[in-house]
């Protein structure tokens, strides 16, 4: 009799689909995307609970997410974008290029703890240099939270490519547009806005300040403020506004001063910036 032979099936896994999620008080997000010229939503979901505060505030969030990775097909990447409401962001002097890593993270973190003391040693700390050199916005983020997300990506077997913040990443997607001139780039998130001021594409001040309801009322006086404060009295700054969260037809008043542009999500098939804002965050590293 023919001995029988059997051949072993292979399943690859796909190289264009991926997931991407964020994480911010109150809510989690998830979508399966592939990629293309123009990136398409596969599916998406989310979830929302009642966020705390305490030592941990992100504890609830992080248990959204789990649930949400609960039927994910394993084996895919992941990239998570993480609220503003979480990170701390310090401007640091440009380190030398040749001092080596160690050092500048010992430089940053000596930075950070100057302002806030010994719960850094709890902290992750990384740098975003811009291109061409200059100060370097350094972030720092609980050290729990990213092993929490690690641990939640590796439990159902995906695999954690980035935990990226949320500032950063409206940043590097808006900078192509950012010439040399005086410029202020504006994230707003419910209840956060981060203001960075630049000049020849290099940060000059960085600042967190809780946003209101009223926000859009309340940020061309931010604005004025951070401008002041730079010693830009006469300067009409181009004001580069990341806001995809808020109403497509946002109006600010007093904006004479400057010119106002902003930075919209790019075009992904699925997404509707008017019904599917709460995937803008997620969306903003695509």
């Amino acid at each position: 009799m023919a001995k029988l032979h059997w051949k072993k099936l292979t399943v690859s896994l796909s190289l264009t689909d991926y997931y991407c999620a964020s994480i911010a008080p109150g809510s989690a997000t998830l979508l399966l995307m592939r990629r293309g010229w123009r990136p398409v939503i596969l599916k998406k979901s989310c979830a929302s609970g009642v966020a705390k505060a305490g030592d941990s505030p992100w504890l609830v969030e992080l248990g959204l997410l789990e649930g949400l990775l609960s039927e994910v097909r394993r084996g895919l990447p992941l990239n998570i974008i993480i609220s503003n409401h979480y990170m701390r962001y310090l401007l640091i002097p440009a380190p030398p290029l040749s001092m080596p890593s160690a050092d500048v993270l010992a430089l940053m973190r000596h930075c950070f703890r100057e302002i806030y003391g010994d719960i850094t040693d709890e902290w992750q700390i990384r740098a975003n240099p811009l291109p061409d050199g200059g100060d370097v916005v350094a972030c720092a983020v609980d050290r729990a939270l990213m092993e929490g997300l690690k641990a939640a990506a590796g439990k159902v077997g995906l695999r954690l490519v980035s935990a990226q913040p949320y500032f950063m990443n409206g940043f590097n997607a808006a900078c192509r547009y950012i010439d040399g001139a005086a410029a202020c780039f504006v994230q707003v998130e419910p209840g956060r806005i981060i203001l960075g001021i630049m000049r020849n594409k290099n940060w000059l001040r960085l600042r967190a300040v809780a946003a209101s309801p009223q926000w859009q009322e309340e940020l061309p006086a931010h604005i004025e403020r951070e401008i002041l404060l730079a010693g830009w009295e006469g300067t009409n700054p181009t004001v580069f506004l990341h806001a995809p969260e808020a109403a497509q037809s946002i109006t600010l008043e007093d904006t004479q001063h400057w010119k106002m542009t902003r930075t919209f999500t790019r075009p992904i098939d699925g997404y509707s910036p008017q019904h599917d804002v709460s995937y803008a965050m997620a969306l903003s590293g695509v």
